[in-house]
């Protein structure tokens, strides 16, 4: 990714349980922070948040499903699909009291969200 705001940041992929190769990017240290974006959006979403925060926390951006570098299947495009992506996710990772922050068309990506923190409190 050749942009000065994703400067030292990694890219990988993660396999959904139902086959989905999702991208996400990675820098930092310290808790975890999730960073998702809204509808149509990708990681470029948060490119003027990234740097700064990589240096307080663990940052981790995903591209869900039919966006950015991730897979575009055809199915799977619903709340509870995409709320069972970030879970397997944060569980796959081993992710601990991670904080987790969403962008635009806040109903739908907050669902996204508040879907997860059911199956993932950030306590554990």
């Amino acid at each position: 990714m050749k942009n000065a705001h994703f400067a030292g940041f990694s890219s990988h992929y993660f396999l959904t349980s139902d086959g989905v190769k999702l991208h996400y990017i990675h820098k930092g240290a310290g808790k975890p922070l999730i960073m998702v974006h809204g509808w149509s959006g990708t990681v470029k979403d948060f490119a003027m948040y990234a740097l700064p925060l990589s240096k307080h926390f663990s940052v981790y951006m995903i591209e869900m499903r039919g966006h950015g570098y991730s897979d575009a299947p055809t199915y799977g495009a619903r709340m509870s699909r995409l709320s069972a992506d970030l879970h397997e996710f944060i569980t796959t990772l081993n992710l601990k009291k991670t904080k987790l922050m969403g962008f635009s068309m806040g109903p739908v990506y907050s669902g996204v969200i508040w879907n997860c923190l059911e199956k993932t409190p950030l306590t554990n």
